[in-house]
């Protein structure tokens, strides 16, 4: 008797469903997509048990007639492609071949339907993949499917889902990302009789947003609109102030559809490199719009994935989308003093209203000799007037809007560090000779890790040579750093390069370059100058991201002239 049969429809059908359904969110999902694709401006999503006993999807989109009510739960129907062109070519969400059958292969369903216009509408009744009737109801219009013991038939699939609060996050989780996404419909999810989501369609997505995450969050995004024929990027993305410590509010949609993306997410991660904390990540809502033919939406059952024809196209144009907003807004946090006080939280927004005005009313109190050093009108650092020092460790400065507290060590680190990369990255970094060579010793470790590593110290600037046992002869330092001693700077360096020796190049260089930077700088405590300090913002003026070091720490914290009144009981 031969090894290979022919699989019942019973088995087949099931094994379809598993690829399709993986857990109650993959079905509230497809169902969620396919009312979306019907024009639905309402959706009501009603679960009891977390989806194991009951998914009830409703939505007022354009319905069904009856002929198609029966044929969307058989296998391989859709009415999404009509030829084998079309499967490089999809433009809606609701393209599933398998999904409605999927899902009542696994489950009691019901799907109830009627169309606009029409007197009577149609419900469909299938329980494991077996219809058992077919009938004509009264029914408002849209569609409303009822998906009832998900999983009854496969015992082992059921087996494995998680606990009911578990599950029901994995839905509320879908469905909010959809009602971020699709501002213009409305969404409501209920979960035991308990409303955990309800959102009011709006042209305004930050109402959206600030109804699901908070106004917190909402007020702090900058939005993103770069396009060309061949790709446009939308969306909204948080000033660096607001970060997480995970993934979950990240939000990415390709042509309309909600996928995971490793390729988006770290683009979008290196358009915030080096303004964020480390292990921190940005909200973002992003909008991925492309030619169909040039992705293939079916390298995954369930569509969550994606794979890009010229991903590197893809990749470099959402980094840019993002990096030149990152660049372009000034991103100067505002304080309350309460919450200043409390947790050093930034997360009011800074208002950029500097007008010509402000150049009269600042420099009309600054002394002739200095009135040159204010900055006024410039794109990225508002004008302002230094009032000070303060323990030695921040600048005050007055500005049209309020008050500007600045931390000196973070500016000269932000200096230092854009100044240095630019000239690594152009091949152009000057080294400086010392008068002496300078003997360092060593470990024996280090000693002999530098001979493996004198090409890229002579690149970073540091020409070194051996010197005899462990000791090496440092001849030059960067320019840049010359106010650093090679014997404390050199073992710095070799740790940085070895604690990167896995990773490329360019990013042990700026691991070294970020430390140097932070070693090279002002530090609290030292003692600086009205004119040195105008001297720094100048020249912090002239980078490109000039509101946080390296590591992610912000260069200011503004506190607004509304805030200082309002402690003092004047407003």
């Amino acid at each position: 008797m031969g090894k290979i049969i022919s699989l019942s429809e019973d088995i087949v059908n099931k094994i379809a469903a598993g690829e399709v359904i993986e857990r109650p969110a993959s079905v509230v999902k497809e169902l969620v997509e396919n009312a979306i694709d019907a024009g639905a401006t309402a959706i009501d999503v009603d679960i009891k048990k977390a989806g194991k006993e009951l998914i009830r999807v409703k939505d007022n989109g354009c319905g069904m007639s009856s002929e198609d009510a029966l044929l969307c739960v058989q296998r391989h129907t859709t009415s999404k492609i009509r030829q084998a062109g079309d499967l490089f070519n999809i433009r809606t969400l609701g393209f599933r071949g398998e999904a409605l059958a999927s899902i009542a292969a696994v489950s009691h369903f019901v799907l109830t339907t009627k169309e606009k216009g029409e007197v009577a509408g149609t419900r469909v009744t299938v329980s494991g993949g077996v219809l058992q009737r077919n009938e004509e109801v009264g029914s408002p219009e849209g569609t409303t499917i009822d998906v009832h013991e998900l999983f009854f038939n496969t015992p082992a699939r059921r087996k494995f889902m998680k606990s009911d609060g578990t599950e029901a996050a994995q839905i509320l989780d879908i469905v909010t990302r959809y009602a971020l996404f699709y501002s213009t419909v409305s969404f409501r999810v209920v979960n035991d009789g308990k409303i955990i989501l309800s959102t009011e369609k709006t042209d305004d997505v930050k109402q959206t947003i600030a109804k699901v995450y908070g106004a917190a969050i909402a007020k702090e995004l900058l939005p993103v609109n770069k396009d060309t024929e061949a790709i446009r990027v939308q969306g909204l993305v948080s000033k660096p102030t607001i970060t997480r410590s995970d993934k979950d509010h990240q939000t990415f949609f390709v042509n309309g559809r909600l996928v995971k993306s490793p390729l988006i997410e770290h683009a979008l991660h290196e358009a915030y490199h080096a303004v964020l904390f480390i292990h921190r990540h940005p909200f973002a809502l992003l909008r991925i719009d492309v030619d169909p033919s040039m992705i293939d939406v079916n390298v995954h059952p369930t569509k969550k994935e994606i794979k890009f024809e010229k991903s590197d196209v893809v990749y470099r144009f959402v980094y840019h989308a993002v990096r030149d907003v990152l660049e372009k807004e000034n991103l100067i946090p505002a304080v309350e003093m309460q919450a200043m006080q409390e947790q050093m939280q930034l997360t009011k927004g800074f208002d950029r209203r500097f007008e010509t005005s402000t150049q009269a009313v600042l420099s009309s109190n600054v002394p002739m000799m200095q009135r040159s050093a204010v900055l006024v009108e410039r794109s990225h650092i508002p004008a302002l007037r230094l009032l000070g020092q303060v323990h030695n460790t921040f600048f005050i400065a007055e500005t049209a809007e309020g008050l500007l507290i600045i931390d000196q060590h973070i500016v000269q680190e932000r200096v230092l560090y854009e100044q240095f990369m630019h000239d690594y990255m152009k091949k152009a970094v000057k080294p400086q000779m010392m008068l002496e060579p300078v003997i360092v010793e060593l470990s024996a470790a280090d000693a002999l890790f530098v001979s493996e590593q004198i090409d890229e110290l002579a690149e970073l600037g540091f020409f070194v040579e051996a010197f005899g046992g462990n000791s090496v002869r440092v001849r030059s330092v960067p320019s840049i750093f010359g106010r650093l001693q090679p014997s404390d700077v050199l073992p710095d360096v070799l740790g940085q390069l070895r604690e990167g020796k896995t990773t490329a190049v360019l990013n042990k260089a700026e691991s070294v370059i970020t430390r140097m930077a932070c070693r090279a700088s002002i530090k609290a405590g030292d003692v600086c100058t009205i004119p040195q300090m105008y001297t720094l913002l100048g020249q912090l003026e002239h980078c490109t991201l000039p509101f946080h070091c390296p590591h992610g720490r912000p260069v200011f914290i503004n506190v607004t002239r509304e805030e200082l009144e309002r402690m003092f009981l004047r407003g």
